[in-house]
């Protein structure tokens, strides 16, 4: 009786998709939202759109060009970013990122990160002494170290590169 039993598993495995898909936490999954929560992705076309500027600035770019350069095609950038967080970072850590990240603390924090860029202005002296603990006790996670500190998905060299690269590409795209 066992063995019909471990037999109707087995078909039952077979046949019924995997309950993590239905409930909406696969990788992919998980790792879109980790971006959409963090804004990596549009860090990043924030990032290209500066190093295209700076250029622009210094070869006197028309408008027309300036404007074909700034085009940037959203749904790449998402999943370029969303394919190094499931390459770099594991299910329960992109949980834990999102959990932080959509949380208040987490929000103010992105803003930080941000600040590294040249994007905000925010600093972590700025913050209240309770939102700073709750910051720092984020970094001393696994999480923390990956998504801030070593910033997995913000400031690699992979990420730096590949930045620098879509800046390069528009330049080319777009020629005058």
């Amino acid at each position: 009786m066992a063995a019909w039993r471990r037999l109707g598993f087995v078909w039952l495995a077979m046949f019924v998709p995997p309950v993590f898909s239905q409930a909406g936490e696969s990788p992919r999954d998980l790792a879109r939202e980790l971006v959409r929560v963090m804004k990596v992705d549009g860090q990043a076309e924030q990032l290209v759109e500066k190093f295209i500027l700076s250029r622009c600035r210094a070869e006197d770019c028309d408008n027309e060009r300036r404007a074909c350069m700034l085009k940037f095609d959203h749904e790449s950038y998402t999943d370029r970013l969303m394919s190094i967080a499931r390459r770099e970072l594991t299910a329960a850590e992109m949980k834990a990122g999102i959990q932080y990240f959509r949380s208040e603390v987490g929000m103010k924090h992105r803003q930080i990160m941000r600040a590294e860029k040249g994007l905000s202005t925010a600093s972590l002296s700025d913050q209240r002494p309770e939102d700073r603990v709750r910051m720092l006790a984020f970094l001393d996670t696994p999480e923390g170290y990956r998504l801030v500190t070593r910033a997995v998905l913000t400031n690699t060299s992979e990420v730096a590169d590949w930045i620098a690269r879509q800046a390069r590409m528009a330049f080319a795209d777009c020629k005058p």
